[in-house]
Protein backbone atom coordinates (compact mmCIF):
# COMPACT_ATOMS: atom_id res chain seq x y z
CA UNK A 1 0.00 0.00 0.00
CA UNK A 2 2.65 2.47 0.34
CA UNK A 3 4.25 1.82 -2.89
CA UNK A 4 0.78 2.64 -4.51
CA UNK A 5 0.61 5.66 -2.55
CA UNK A 6 3.83 7.36 -4.17
CA UNK A 7 3.35 5.93 -7.64
CA UNK A 8 -0.64 7.72 -7.48
CA UNK A 9 1.26 10.80 -6.19
CA UNK A 10 4.28 10.70 -9.03
CA UNK A 11 1.34 10.20 -11.63
CA UNK A 12 -1.02 12.91 -10.52
CA UNK A 13 2.21 15.54 -10.21
CA UNK A 14 2.88 14.02 -13.39
CA UNK A 15 -0.74 14.85 -15.17
CA UNK A 16 -0.99 18.19 -13.36
CA UNK A 17 2.63 19.42 -14.48
CA UNK A 18 1.35 18.69 -18.07
CA UNK A 19 -1.73 20.37 -18.47
CA UNK A 20 0.20 23.31 -16.67
CA UNK A 21 2.73 23.55 -19.00
CA UNK A 22 0.30 22.77 -21.81
CA UNK A 23 -2.12 25.99 -20.33
CA UNK A 24 1.01 28.09 -20.18
CA UNK A 25 2.00 27.05 -24.14
CA UNK A 26 -1.75 28.14 -25.00
CA UNK A 27 -1.45 31.46 -23.17
CA UNK A 28 1.84 32.02 -24.90
CA UNK A 29 0.48 31.62 -28.00
CA UNK A 30 -2.61 32.88 -27.86
CA UNK A 31 -0.52 36.33 -26.82
CA UNK A 32 1.52 36.08 -29.39
CA UNK A 33 -1.14 37.02 -31.78
CA UNK A 34 -2.12 39.58 -29.92
CA UNK A 35 -0.75 42.60 -31.93
CA UNK A 36 -1.44 46.32 -31.55
CA UNK A 37 -2.18 48.59 -34.58
CA UNK A 38 -3.23 51.91 -34.28
CA UNK A 39 -5.85 53.35 -36.72
CA UNK A 40 -6.02 57.22 -37.45
CA UNK A 41 -8.41 59.49 -39.36
CA UNK A 42 -7.54 59.28 -43.18
CA UNK A 43 -6.39 62.99 -43.32
CA UNK A 44 -3.59 62.82 -40.77
CA UNK A 45 -0.74 61.38 -42.53
CA UNK A 46 1.92 59.28 -39.98
CA UNK A 47 2.31 55.35 -41.42
CA UNK A 48 4.04 54.57 -38.04
CA UNK A 49 4.35 55.32 -34.24
CA UNK A 50 6.75 54.91 -31.56
CA UNK A 51 5.48 54.09 -27.61
CA UNK A 52 6.51 57.30 -26.71
CA UNK A 53 4.39 59.43 -29.29
CA UNK A 54 1.58 57.24 -28.12
CA UNK A 55 2.29 57.59 -24.43
CA UNK A 56 2.31 61.57 -24.95
CA UNK A 57 -1.10 61.27 -27.15
CA UNK A 58 -2.93 59.29 -24.01
CA UNK A 59 -1.75 61.06 -21.71
CA UNK A 60 -2.52 64.73 -23.15
CA UNK A 61 1.13 66.18 -23.64
CA UNK A 62 0.88 66.13 -27.46
CA UNK A 63 -1.74 67.68 -29.04
CA UNK A 64 -1.10 68.10 -32.72
CA UNK A 65 -0.10 66.11 -35.59
CA UNK A 66 2.98 67.18 -37.08
CA UNK A 67 0.86 69.26 -39.77
CA UNK A 68 -1.23 70.96 -37.22
CA UNK A 69 -3.82 69.33 -36.85
CA UNK A 70 -5.81 68.52 -33.73
CA UNK A 71 -5.11 64.79 -32.24
CA UNK A 72 -8.18 63.60 -30.72
CA UNK A 73 -7.48 59.72 -28.74
CA UNK A 74 -10.21 57.47 -28.48
CA UNK A 75 -9.22 54.59 -25.92
CA UNK A 76 -10.97 51.41 -25.80
CA UNK A 77 -11.90 50.23 -22.51
CA UNK A 78 -9.57 47.78 -20.11
CA UNK A 79 -11.54 44.82 -20.83
CA UNK A 80 -9.79 42.93 -23.55
CA UNK A 81 -5.75 41.61 -22.85
CA UNK A 82 -4.97 44.27 -25.44
CA UNK A 83 -6.44 47.23 -23.30
CA UNK A 84 -4.44 46.12 -20.50
CA UNK A 85 -1.44 45.04 -22.53
CA UNK A 86 -1.49 49.09 -23.81
CA UNK A 87 -1.85 50.44 -20.40
CA UNK A 88 0.75 48.16 -19.21
CA UNK A 89 3.31 48.15 -22.12
CA UNK A 90 2.70 52.01 -23.83
CA UNK A 91 1.25 54.15 -21.02
CA UNK A 92 2.88 52.88 -17.92
CA UNK A 93 0.00 53.43 -16.19
CA UNK A 94 -3.34 51.84 -14.58
CA UNK A 95 -6.41 53.17 -16.12
CA UNK A 96 -7.48 54.96 -12.56
CA UNK A 97 -4.77 56.91 -13.36
CA UNK A 98 -5.27 57.62 -16.76
CA UNK A 99 -8.58 58.89 -16.10
CA UNK A 100 -7.33 61.07 -12.85
CA UNK A 101 -4.93 62.76 -14.82
CA UNK A 102 -7.23 63.47 -17.51
CA UNK A 103 -9.82 65.19 -15.23
CA UNK A 104 -7.16 67.68 -14.32
CA UNK A 105 -6.59 68.28 -17.55
CA UNK A 106 -10.29 68.83 -17.82
CA UNK A 107 -10.28 70.68 -14.78
CA UNK A 108 -7.66 73.61 -15.94
CA UNK A 109 -9.46 73.47 -19.38
CA UNK A 110 -6.65 71.95 -20.72
CA UNK A 111 -8.72 68.96 -22.97
CA UNK A 112 -11.45 67.73 -23.82
CA UNK A 113 -12.57 64.42 -22.54
CA UNK A 114 -11.20 60.93 -23.49
CA UNK A 115 -13.78 59.21 -25.53
CA UNK A 116 -13.91 55.63 -24.48
CA UNK A 117 -15.32 53.31 -26.91
CA UNK A 118 -16.34 49.76 -26.60
CA UNK A 119 -16.52 47.60 -29.99
CA UNK A 120 -14.01 47.49 -32.95
CA UNK A 121 -16.59 48.93 -35.26
CA UNK A 122 -17.46 51.44 -33.53
CA UNK A 123 -13.87 52.87 -32.69
CA UNK A 124 -13.32 52.38 -36.45
CA UNK A 125 -16.49 54.29 -37.36
CA UNK A 126 -15.60 57.05 -34.86
CA UNK A 127 -11.53 57.61 -36.21
CA UNK A 128 -13.10 57.59 -39.33
CA UNK A 129 -15.50 60.40 -39.21
CA UNK A 130 -13.32 62.68 -36.81
CA UNK A 131 -10.77 64.28 -38.17
CA UNK A 132 -6.99 64.30 -36.56
CA UNK A 133 -8.54 60.72 -34.40
CA UNK A 134 -6.37 57.72 -33.51
CA UNK A 135 -7.49 54.95 -31.30
CA UNK A 136 -5.52 51.42 -30.89
CA UNK A 137 -6.93 48.07 -31.74
CA UNK A 138 -6.12 44.21 -32.09
CA UNK A 139 -4.59 43.79 -35.80
CA UNK A 140 -7.03 40.33 -35.69
CA UNK A 141 -9.79 43.15 -35.68
CA UNK A 142 -9.40 44.78 -38.95
CA UNK A 143 -11.72 42.68 -40.27
CA UNK A 144 -14.88 44.15 -38.68
CA UNK A 145 -13.37 47.60 -40.13
CA UNK A 146 -13.41 46.53 -43.82
CA UNK A 147 -15.95 48.82 -45.04
CA UNK A 148 -14.63 51.93 -42.72
CA UNK A 149 -12.35 54.47 -44.25
CA UNK A 150 -8.70 54.39 -41.93
CA UNK A 151 -5.26 54.53 -42.00
CA UNK A 152 -3.93 51.75 -39.92
CA UNK A 153 -0.44 52.43 -38.60
CA UNK A 154 2.55 50.13 -37.45
CA UNK A 155 3.33 50.70 -33.80
CA UNK A 156 7.19 50.11 -33.44
CA UNK A 157 8.75 47.89 -30.88
CA UNK A 158 10.54 49.73 -28.66
CA UNK A 159 14.41 49.30 -29.20
CA UNK A 160 16.36 47.43 -26.10
CA UNK A 161 19.75 48.69 -25.78
CA UNK A 162 21.92 46.31 -23.83
CA UNK A 163 25.01 47.85 -21.89
CA UNK A 164 28.12 46.11 -21.42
Amino acid sequence: MCKTKPLALAYFLGIFFFCHVTSMHDAKASNEGLELIAIVHPGVQISEIDHQTLKDIYTGQLEHWPDGQRIHPILRPIVKESAYRFYRDVLEIGPEKLQAHWQNLMIMGERLPLQVVHRAYDTGSLVSQKRGAIAIVERRELSQLVDIRTRVVQILKPVVTVLQ
